[in-house]
């Protein structure tokens, strides 16, 4: 059945409203006539200095009713004052720009309009429709609900005098630790206010004076070149890599998801994502078994200082970022390949959205291409491994 709607909308652009222009009454016209004289009307040069009063109505619909038609009535309209579109505005869309409002204006007519035609033909009663406003209306009280206590508690949060914030934490202050942390650092390799470089001997009396004052606990014995190689690196980059095979994981589980609920709808159908699905779950366990061996070869190597410190040990757990970050980033396009467009949409429960934002971060943090450009010199150097077993 091909509905139609007969209704005269007549807008004007002024600012900050639409100013209205009357009409004596509807006109019965083409969607194409609509379209061209609505955009002929809209196109006219107003003054962007003009006021409206907020009584003034600045939209009329004819031939649309705002409230139930009483019986044997001919005909209605609908009048929207500024005021009304001001605070519907204010309601709906409060970050809505002055140059916006005329749109704004447009679509609500139209999504007036429309509804209305749909009431006249009673789709408000069609079991699918009710299911859809039971819905929408029970997640909108929860938004306002929501918004209105998060609202609540920073406005209560803001007015909190400094006194009640000093006396919670006079009466609580065993419950809160201060520290302080004191870093020295005396560079070798700069120079002097004349230009000059700085003497060995008066840097390494200063470090001895420095490090006399300073309390015995708060001194690392170690030198930094040794934390770094030694502890800083190999845990860093285990840690990382573990945090991105965790995104990994998370991704496949909604792949894995998402297949299982296609077969269940479709009896035992398996899905053309089902082969990206496989290779999500190759790659992870691949991205496992790496972080797992160099894991291995670092706690085996934790008590053998030249081991740790030898260019192929460096070379393999620097390397470590590298092959972890991409292989997570396979992992988590695989499976957003998988789950289509129910995994790249962000209101679906096998959404990867988010998940892959947070993974194509790993190849940029310390850009991959900047460590492997650095380690081509130590590769060179390195012997190839000559077993499985490296």
């Amino acid at each position: 059945m091909r509905l139609a709607l007969v209704c005269s909308i007549t807008l004007a652009c002024v600012a900050p409203v639409i100013a209205q222009s009357p009409q004596a009454g509807p006109i019965p016209m083409s969607r194409q006539e609509m379209r061209r004289k609505g955009i002929q009307a809209l196109g006219k040069p107003v003054s962007p200095t003009l006021e409206v009063a907020p009584e003034t109505p600045v939209v009329t619909l004819e031939g649309v009713c705002d409230r139930p038609q009483v019986a044997g009535a001919k005909g209605c309209k609908t009048v929207i004052t500024r005021a009304q579109l001001d605070s519907m505005i204010e309601l709906l869309a409060p970050e809505t720009p002055q140059s916006a409002r005329r749109q704004f204006a447009i679509n609500y007519a139209r999504l007036l309009a429309a509804s209305e035609v749909a009431q006249r033909h009673h789709l408000e009663k069609e079991p699918a429709v009710i299911k859809e406003l039971q819905a929408q209306l029970k997640l909108a009280r929860m938004q306002v609900l929501a918004s209105t206590l998060y609202r609540q508690i920073e406005e209560q949060a803001a007015n909190v005098p400094a006194s009640e914030i000093q006396k919670y934490y006079t009466d609580h202050q065993a419950n809160f630790d201060e520290g302080e942390v004191l870093r020295l650092t005396i560079p070798k390799a700069a120079a002097t206010e004349s230009g000059q470089p700085l003497d060995a001997s008066a840097v390494k009396a200063t470090a001895d004076a420095l490090r006399a004052r300073a309390a015995a606990e708060q001194i690392m014995p170690e030198p930094y070149e040794r934390i770094h190689a030694q502890t800083m690196v190999p845990f860093a980059h285990l840690l990382w890599g573990s945090v991105w095979a965790g995104i990994a994981a998370a991704a496949v589980g909604k792949a894995q998801a998402f297949i299982r609920h296609v077969v269940r709808g479709s009896n035992g159908q398996m899905p053309p994502g089902a082969a990206h699905f496989t290779q999500a779950v190759s790659t992870l366990r691949t991205l496992r078994g790496v972080l797992a061996a160099n894991l291995r070869t670092y706690e085996g190597s934790m008590a053998d200082e030249k081991a740790i410190s030898s260019l192929e040990f460096q070379a393999m757990i620097t390397l470590t970022k590298v092959q972890a970050s991409e292989l997570a980033v396979t992992a988590v396009m695989s499976s957003l390949r998988a789950c289509g467009l129910s995994g790249y949409r962000n209101d679906t429960e096998f959404t990867i959205g988010r998940l892959l934002r947070d993974v194509l971060s790993a190849p940029i943090m310390i850009n991959n291409d900047r460590i492997l450009t650095n380690l081509g010199a130590s590769s060179l150097m390195t012997p190839l491994p000559t077993s499985i077993s490296g």
